[in-house]
């Protein structure tokens, strides 16, 4: 038997502490979610990529909505743990300057 479920594309829209609605995830959450996925050899990808996986690839292309400060901030410090390759892309973004290759 071959399982073909491995490609997960994960959408966030807050990565946060101090939120109480129901868009945001504590931080040590989603800190806990990456561990999940690298423990399990998952890999991150771009939506581009993960389109030409193959199902049998343990893949994750992990995507933000909107464009919370804290998607910077908090998350990306995170993501920077688990994934040495992430693509992180904030649109329309006037108060933040970013020059970062990982």
């Amino acid at each position: 038997m071959i399982k073909m479920n491995n490609l997960l594309i994960l959408a966030y829209h807050s990565i946060s502490n101090n939120r109480t609605d129901n868009l945001a995830v504590y931080a040590q959450d989603f800190d806990k979610q990456l561990n999940w996925l690298k423990k399990n050899n998952y890999q991150s990808s771009s939506l581009k990529d993960l389109k030409n996986a193959s199902p049998l690839d343990k893949m994750v292309a992990i995507t933000f909505d909107d464009r919370y400060k804290d998607n910077y901030h908090v998350a990306l410090p995170i993501l920077k743990k688990y994934f040495g390759k992430i693509l992180f892309h904030l649109a329309n973004v006037k108060y933040l300057k970013l020059n970062y290759k990982f």
